[in-house]
């Protein structure tokens, strides 16, 4: 397996331990272009960005300048 795909096997595996810690959750399918600042963070990612930072928390004024 690649190193991308390694590093996406891992995020998953991270993802649902995540998951597996909050007793209810819902996903919810919102079109890029309604949600503009989740696209640049998946841009972000899929190019290999060393901007992209992962958070424990969600660090909503840094959420601001992604516009």
């Amino acid at each position: 397996e690649s190193s991308t795909g390694e590093a996406n096997t891992t995020l998953i595996r991270r993802i649902l331990q995540l998951l597996s810690q909050i007793s209810h959750w819902n996903i919810y399918y919102i079109p890029r272009a309604e949600n503009q600042k989740a696209d640049k963070l998946a841009q972000m990612a899929d190019s290999g960005s060393q901007d992209l930072r992962m958070f424990g928390r969600l660090p909503f004024g840094e959420l601001g300048q992604l516009a």
